[in-house]
């Protein structure tokens, strides 16, 4: 009987989402996805939107190297097709095949997944596949650092401050303690930002000097929980009626872990596509 075998549902998604909150090695990262000589390759991107002559888009990614302040470098990565469909029909994703013009012009219509061939898609998606700097998320996303919600400076604002200390009660969500107990409060970031941790309301919480100082410069994902913030996968995989579904569950996590978000300019992509209809 494995460790987990009497843990209940909740106990074994608190262990999954518990290993998924420590950030992997680059070269374990894809473990599981990765195809082989018996399956076939594809690229895997989700458009989500299209605003100002821009797309923005969802992609599975992989590590490159290191980028300043502790964020990484990433690029769209190949998966096993065969692996990365059944994944997205447990969690109930919509999703295509993309392999010519006319699929890419019906998938540009109607959004959501498309899983693409990779020799189409080194030739007419060449923008969707460039490399990128980005930021680690609460939710185990990675963010491209030139998107709007990453430009403004990276130090904290008077107004994210005073968001992320009411969201909080004013209060350490560690030991509790408030002014009034003769303490100083700070925000913190979950996820470090020397690790490339995102400055955002989802990514600060509120401690005491005494418990920031204890804490260092490591991740503490507990600190999303005592703060009532979602973390560790995208809310977008997985709906409430699919939350009690174990296999779902581990799905979304294990595909947010490796999810990049981004954009490009429509004109970059061939002109029958992502152009209204």
């Amino acid at each position: 009987m494995g460790p987990n075998a009497k843990l209940g549902l909740r106990g074994r998604r608190d262990a999954i989402l518990a290993k998924a909150c420590e950030r992997q090695d680059p070269g374990e990262e894809l473990k599981g996805w990765t195809w082989n000589e018996k399956s076939e390759p594809a690229y895997t991107f989700c458009l989500d939107a299209r605003n100002h002559g821009e797309v923005y888009f969802r992609t599975f990614s992989k590590y490159v190297g290191p980028a300043r302040h502790g964020r990484d470098v990433r690029a769209a990565s190949t998966v096993d097709r065969k692996r990365f469909e059944q994944a997205l029909e447990t969690l109930g994703q919509p999703h295509q095949f993309v392999s010519a013009l006319s699929e890419l012009r019906r998938w540009s219509i109607e959004y959501g997944w498309g899983i693409v061939d990779v020799s189409f898609c080194e030739q007419h998606l060449k923008a969707f596949l460039i490399e990128r700097e980005c930021l680690a998320s609460a939710t185990g996303l990675y963010w491209d650092v030139d998107l709007p919600r990453n430009r403004a400076p990276a130090h904290r604002t008077s107004h994210l401050r005073d968001e992320v200390l009411a969201r909080d009660g004013y209060r350490c969500v560690q030991c509790h303690k408030t002014k009034d107990d003769g303490v100083t409060l700070t925000l913190d970031h979950v996820i470090p930002f020397s690790r490339g941790g995102e400055t955002t309301i989802g990514n600060l919480v509120t401690l005491c000097q005494q418990c920031n100082n204890f804490h260092g410069d490591s991740p503490h994902p507990q600190l999303f929980v005592l703060a009532g913030l979602h973390h560790g996968w995208d809310p977008r995989l997985l709906s409430s009626s699919q939350f009690k579904c174990h296999d779902a569950y581990r799905s979304a996590i294990s595909i947010s872990g490796n999810i990049m978000v981004s954009r490009c300019k429509i004109g970059d992509v061939p002109e029958v596509a992502l152009n209204p209809h």
